[in-house]
């Protein structure tokens, strides 16, 4: 559970009283780098969290607000460990990143808060978060969203296809290999790490699962060393959770033979105090076990320690020579390098972590960077194995997938595909004209359009420019949704959201009004809204409100506006996470509030506190 910045959140959970209940007790995690905010862990599982929260007021308080700070993008659960991969990669607001396999999004979001510093609105920097699942994908945007941040884009690409970046310098040519600066790699795996928590996983898990996702693991490595950027200063990281080192080791040693000298393993140790973990291992055996007919009894696994001990009809088809320890003394001899996280260590889950870097100037051999060649060709034409339905249903059901929001995953499952245009010209012109906003607002770039996109349910979405600028193909989502299309009077009106409303207040020179902390008290407790949308009177505001509310009805008419706190105060509501401003709907004598009832309900209660 990682704090997403320093906000009230962090400190209501720090002054909580000592004395809980045991389910409630967590502890601070030293090995968390304090660079991108706190983590805490919380010895409980979201179940039994969720069923001693029917029988004990308490803890229904404390999971209701791990609900509701994890909906407003405070909060990030997630397993301790899957945490680890993202620190490793030592992100900075400059650098392109790729987060190869992302879906539910926990280590994304760790990527995003990396990329934000104080001077990083000007440093470019930003993450291309891929999934090859297309359901997945779209969890994984509904978690990203909840950030509020404009610095990620969401594509659904086989990872091992993942097809590079049309780069601005290179004529928009699009650039197969050479163009993140970091690439993590959390690769599909038999999940073994997790068979504490996991308990389906006991009557689920055969060795087959790791011999048949082992080719696709290596394959995802390949693809994420060929778009490291050869620079010197360009890193991945491939982890799993799991514990087999036909998943782990096995592939980091068959990465650094195939790219041949262009990778080098880096030193985990010490890089997280704290943290205990073990070694990566030089020495191992691959298990077999025959399949059997339907009800007949399971097949004895079988152990070999060497390639040349394997049946031959196994060989190269079904266990290749790269499962086992690598002849080569040099590789052998690195794997240490790599690191282990035990259950019983650290009471967390299984993990394998292993960070690779790209040496100098040095490319891997082969086509886009393909490696050397495996060292057998596989059974199907095309040199490439696929994992079996079952290894693939294996591997998507071991992902660390968010349970403790109910909410996040019913919205999830109601997302609707969206497909990105550029905004067009009219409508860009409707909205500056509208809202007045300034020429300083940096809506053209480079690739000769405006910086936001509008997909079907015509949301106007703000991107970073650099994320525009590379035209990445196969988008489900990407920026921040800032500015919602309705029909009102038979005309077409672009209305601002509230995620959205921070970035553009500044550019905003029409439609507002200042306002009070009472005004806004006032608009967000109005008696009767707790079920609908209801206009309060403009004689329930504040003499300045109302005066600069009759002036835009009379010189623009109806429609969108924004309340507007003076800059004295908002640093006062910033402490109490309450906006600057907030959109409204002026009618010809009302205002009625234009926020989604889950944020009202917060603001609310935000307001009210002192």
């Amino acid at each position: 559970m990682s704090g997403a910045q320093q906000s009230s959140a962090a400190a209501e959970a720090a002054a909580a009283p000592a004395k809980q209940p045991l389910i409630m007790q967590y502890y601070l995690l030293s090995w968390y780098a304090a660079k991108y905010g706190r983590a805490w862990q919380l010895d409980c599982g979201k179940a039994a969290l969720s069923r001693a929260s029917r029988e004990d007021s308490v803890i229904q308080d404390f999971r209701a607000f791990l609900l509701h700070h994890t909906a407003e993008g405070n909060l990030s659960r997630q397993e301790a460990v899957s945490m680890v991969p993202a620190l490793l990669l030592d992100v900075h607001p400059h650098h392109r990143v790729l987060d190869m396999c992302a879906a539910p999004g926990s280590k994304t979001a760790q990527i995003m808060e990396a990329l934000i510093s104080e001077s990083s609105a000007s440093a470019g920097g930003f993450v291309v978060a891929n999934d090859a699942n297309e359901k997945r994908g779209y969890l994984l945007v509904h978690q990203l969203q909840r950030l509020g941040l404009d610095n990620f884009v969401v594509t659904c690409h086989e990872g091992q296809d993942f097809p590079g970046l049309y780069d601005p310098k290179q004529k928009f040519d699009l650039q197969r290999t050479n163009v993140f600066d970091r690439v993590l790699c959390d690769v599909p795996c038999s999940g073994d790490g997790t068979i504490r928590k996991n308990r389906n996983l006991w009557g689920r898990w055969a060795p087959g699962s790791a011999l048949t996702l082992h080719p696709t693991q290596i394959e995802l490595g390949l693809r994420a060393a060929a778009l490291l950027r050869h620079n010197g200063d360009s890193i991945m990281t491939y982890s799993t959770c799991s514990l087999n080192p036909v998943e782990n080791e096995a592939v980091v040693a068959e990465l650094l033979r195939r790219a041949d000298g262009a990778l080098e393993l880096v030193d985990c140790a010490g890089m997280l105090p704290g943290l205990i973990t073990r070694p990566g291992v030089t020495s191992w055996e691959v298990a077999w076990q025959a399949r059997t007919a339907k009800g007949e009894a399971r097949a004895a696994l079988q152990w070999f320690d060497q390639y040349e001990s394997v049946p031959t009809f196994l060989q190269g088809s079904r266990i290749p020579r790269s499962m086992f320890p690598p002849s080569d003394e040099n590789i052998r001899k690195a794997l240490p390098r790599c690191f282990r996280l035990f259950p019983t260590d650290q009471n967390t889950g299984g993990f394998f972590v292993a960070v690779l870097r790209k040496v100098p100037g040095a490319k891997l051999p082969g086509r886009d960077q393909r490696g050397l060649n495996s060292y057998e060709v596989a059974a199907t034409a095309n040199g490439e194995r696929k994992p079996s339905r079952r290894a693939q249903k294996l591997a998507e059901q071991t992902q660390d997938t968010p349970k403790l929001n109910e909410s996040i995953e019913d919205t999830s499952a109601k997302v609707v595909k969206q497909t990105y245009t550029k905004l067009r010209a009219d409508h860009w012109e409707l909205i500056k004209d509208f809202y007045g906003i300034s020429e300083n607002f940096p809506h053209v770039s480079d690739c000769g359009g405006a910086r936001s996109s509008v997909h079907r349910s015509q949301n106007c979405f703000f991107s970073l420019n650099g994320i525009c600028l590379f035209y990445i193909s196969q988008i489900l989502d990407t920026g921040l949704r800032v500015f919602a299309r309705v029909q009102a009077a038979g005309k077409v009106v672009f209305r601002p959201t509230e995620e959205g409303l921070e970035h553009m207040l500044p550019f905003i020179t029409k439609r507002k009004a200042p306002a009070t902390s009472t005004d806004f008290l006032a608009i967000l407790t109005v008696p009767g809204n707790e079920t609908k949308q209801v206009a309060l009177g403009l004689e329930h505001f504040s003499d300045p409100l109302q005066d600069a509310a009759e002036d835009v009805r009379a010189n623009l008419g109806v429609g969108p506006m924004l309340m507007v706190l003076p800059e004295s105060e908002r640093e006062a509501a910033k402490a109490r996470q309450l906006p600057s401003a907030l959109p409204v709907w002026l009618g010809d004598k009302t205002l009625t509030l234009l926020i989604d009832k889950q944020t009202r309900d917060r603001l609310a209660h935000a307001s009210l506190v002192t």
